[in-house]
């Protein structure tokens, strides 16, 4: 008895497993035209079919099959007739995974294409979804691109700050030439670097939050200008 329900697990092992894959196929064509949809065989480029299917497209030109096989790759012919005149024929040799659902069109060039109420509602709400997803981006930006007040406030009391040293420094060089040059290329930068940064803020625009301006690099670079000028003060002192 265990030697023969050994030997039937032996044969269920040596017996190769068959997965069925069900793949629906949708056709966009002409209306009311006869669809002949051939399954061909992927691995070869001639003309070797798993299986034919022949359906009739309806008002809007639509018309589907459900293939099941055991093939997970194949290929895909389309015929279109009218009657017993041929009207379309293509190949499609796209390695198409079974299982997964497969929308083709083909119609003629220049064929307006029609479309059901139940592809119109998909398309509306598609679109819908596009639109609410393209405001929820443009809003966020907006926030991001928004310089808070109270960095507008800070700012305004460093260039209060600096200017107060600025002019301390001016009054005591204008008695003394020998520094008036260093000066004004220090002060020239002290402008020139808040008159970017005042155009800046008061600029409100959309933009990336890696496009913002970081705050600690502005700090440092005011505290870095704040003790050029300090320097500068201090050598007058001397020198007066």
């Amino acid at each position: 008895m265990k030697r023969l329900i050994g030997i039937c697990f032996l044969m269920l092992l040596m017996t190769p497993i068959i997965i069925a894959y069900e793949t629906e196929i949708y056709v966009k064509t002409m209306p009311e035209h006869e669809v002949h949809l051939s399954i061909l065989d992927s691995t070869t480029s001639t003309f070797n079919a798993f299986k034919v299917f022949k359906g009739d497209s309806d008002q809007y030109g639509d018309v589907s099959f459900n293939y099941v096989s055991n093939e997970s790759v194949f290929d895909l012919r389309i015929i279109v007739k009218k009657g017993d005149a041929r009207v379309l024929s293509e190949e499609f040799r796209k390695k198409y995974v079974a299982g997964e659902p497969i929308s083709i069109e083909i119609v003629p060039e220049g064929f307006e294409v029609l479309r059901s109420p139940s592809e119109m509602s998909k398309i509306n709400e598609t679109a819908t979804n596009e639109t609410e997803t393209n405001e929820t981006f443009l809003d966020t930006n907006e926030t991001e691109g928004i310089i808070p007040e109270e960095n507008l406030e800070e700012t305004k009391q460093n260039e209060t700050k600096i200017s107060a040293i600025a002019g301390s420094v001016i009054s005591k060089v204008k008695d003394n030439k020998s520094t008036i040059i260093y000066v004004i290329v220090v002060i020239g930068s002290i402008v020139l670097f808040f008159m970017k940064h005042k155009s800046r803020s008061k600029e409100i625009k959309v933009t990336k939050l890696s496009d913002k301006i970081d705050r600690d690099s502005q700090r440092q670079a005011i505290l870095d200008i704040e003790g050029k000028l300090k320097d500068v003060q201090d050598e007058l002192d001397k020198i007066g």
